[in-house]
């Protein structure tokens, strides 16, 4: 691996029916902290089931646990939560 082709997985979360993963195509010296505005998402079988286009950049995931609603975090110094409903 190479230093302009590091990307990939930024940050991951699961609920008992998906997961979820923020993913960049940036490589990993390109931008700190590492953030996407892309979340793929699996079923625990590993196949693809969705991919998500967020409308904020986060670099940190967590989900619900009734898969209802992201919410994200973006580390810039300040206090960035953001929600993003999924139903």
């Amino acid at each position: 691996m190479k230093e302009d082709n590091k990307f990939g997985n930024v940050s991951t979360a699961v609920s008992a029916q998906f997961i979820y993963v923020l993913y960049s195509d940036e490589p990993w010296n390109y931008q700190f902290p590492i953030k996407s505005m892309r979340v793929l998402v699996y079923d625990w079988e590993g196949n693809p089931v969705n991919m998500l286009e967020l409308d904020q950049e986060i670099n940190m995931l967590a989900v619900n646990e009734d898969d209802n609603y992201l919410i994200g975090y973006l580390d810039d110094g300040k206090a960035n939560l953001f929600r993003f409903d999924l139903k």
